[in-house]
């Protein structure tokens, strides 16, 4: 008989939580998802944070007013993309997770820590604008050393298995080409969302949208602009994020949980956007065609994607 010594369980007590660091990035992408849930309950319910109005120093009927509410229905349509995109990325970080990484992919790993970085990252952007949400800032505080942390730990996952890209790339099915291009399409329009975002704010259909200059905003109140402006760079890190994720997936993903975390990200980003865009009225089709397009390319890759792995 096994005497109980033998048996017992001689782990520290941190050690048994958060064991070889994946706890640590689920957590991540479950945060990360809930926030985008939040984003899109206050967009959708019309509110903004307290923080924001202390910012501005107005209240949320005020700036109803504003434009006849367009105004606001501007940042609400700024505030429901944004948190689709979010809850996309915290999807696709959970599939990571749960599937690659316990796996001891590398290839997850590093684009783990990739993402992260530039997410992260992507908070500084906002200080041109004038305005740092502090919730924002206060959030990514707490989740970031939970992801370094969760990194860190995780790096004794990784076997020492080598995936030859280019030999993948060469091989490659149509159906994952265009999973990927969508992912760097998606990539390419966030970086031109934050130039636009530190720069001039709005494009021209976003003014006749609201159907005011930057200028009349900067005249009721010096404080609207930063605060667009904010919305907009926080929406393209999202984006961005979301974009790589996509890619990377469509390159070395594999198995139908892969197909399914892609299809729910694209469900809740692109969806988001398209129906925010629709209810708020803002349907200019130049400015929704990304968003309409989108989708459709990404579904058609998900199909030709399945078929090829079925045929295969």
């Amino acid at each position: 008989m096994r005497e109980v010594d033998e048996i017992a369980d001689d782990r520290s007590l941190l050690n048994g939580l958060v064991g070889d660091g994946r706890p640590a990035l689920g957590t991540v992408g479950m945060a990360l998802a809930f926030a985008g849930g939040l984003a899109i309950y206050l967009g959708v319910t019309r509110q903004l944070l307290p923080h924001d109005l202390s910012y501005l120093g107005m209240s949320a009927s005020e700036i109803d007013r504003i434009a006849d509410g367009r105004l606001m229905d501007f940042m609400v349509h700024d505030r429901v993309a944004w948190g689709g995109s979010l809850f996309a990325v915290g999807v696709m970080y959970m599939w990571l997770t749960a599937f690659p990484l316990s796996h001891g992919r590398r290839w997850a790993w590093y684009t783990f820590a990739v993402t992260g970085v530039l997410g992260f990252a992507s908070f500084a952007s906002h200080i041109p604008t004038g305005y740092v949400d502090s919730w924002h800032g206060i959030g990514m505080l707490l989740l970031a050393p939970v992801f370094a942390f969760g990194l860190y730990r995780s790096r004794t996952l990784l076997s020492d298995e080598r995936v030859d890209v280019d030999r993948r790339l060469r091989l490659m099915t149509w159906g994952r080409r265009i999973v990927i291009a969508t992912g760097i399409g998606l990539a390419v329009s966030a970086m031109v969302i934050v130039t636009i975002g530190m720069t001039v704010t709005f494009v021209s259909s976003d003014l006749a949208f609201i159907g005011l200059e930057a200028a009349d905003l900067d005249a009721v109140n010096s404080r609207l602009v930063p605060l667009v402006a904010h919305d907009r760079i926080g929406f393209a890190g999202g984006v961005l994020v979301g974009g790589l994720l996509i890619a990377a997936i469509g390159l070395f993903g594999e198995g139908r949980a892969a197909r399914h975390a892609v299809a729910i990200a694209g469900l809740s980003g692109f969806g988001m956007a398209l129906a925010v865009h629709c209810a708020v009225g803002y349907t200019d089709l130049l400015h929704l065609a990304p968003a309409m397009v989108g989708p459709f390319v990404l579904l058609t890759g998900l199909i030709l994607w399945t078929r090829e792995a079925q045929a295969s």
